[in-house]
């Protein structure tokens, strides 16, 4: 989120920071939910369509946040300032990709000191 926000006040001064804070912050927690579906077993090994409800959930979240800024009445109200991000939605969704990245990092790390690299397709095999 801070890194979203140095970025965008980089860019475009504190209002635009503050857009881009909002938007790592939304997304991370999107993205973050597809680490959170198991403790042992990284996204990889669950599918990233799995959990239907999920996916769908995630995906209409993302369309509401981007309609925020897209439509001009919601951009009026939440978003004063910025018109659009443009190239600086990739920026966004790095940012955003981090935290559950290391959490699937630490799946895998965890794994490994613990001797179980087979656990996955042992319990999806269940």
């Amino acid at each position: 989120m801070i890194g979203g926000f140095a970025w965008g006040y980089h860019r475009g001064g504190v209002s635009y920071g503050q857009a881009m804070a909002f938007y790592v912050t939304t997304f991370t927690q999107l993205f973050f939910s597809f680490a959170c579906r198991s403790q042992h077993r990284t996204l990889n090994q669950l599918g990233l369509f799995t959990n239907p409800w999920l996916s769908g959930a995630v995906i209409f979240s993302g369309l509401v946040q981007v309609a925020l800024i897209a439509l001009p009445f919601t951009r009026a109200v939440f978003f004063r300032d910025v018109s659009s991000f443009g190239s600086d939605w990739l920026i966004i969704f790095l940012l955003s990709l981090a935290p559950a990245a290391l959490v699937e990092t630490g799946k895998i790390i965890k794994s490994w000191f613990h001797g179980d690299r087979v656990r996955g397709t042992a319990e999806a095999s269940a």
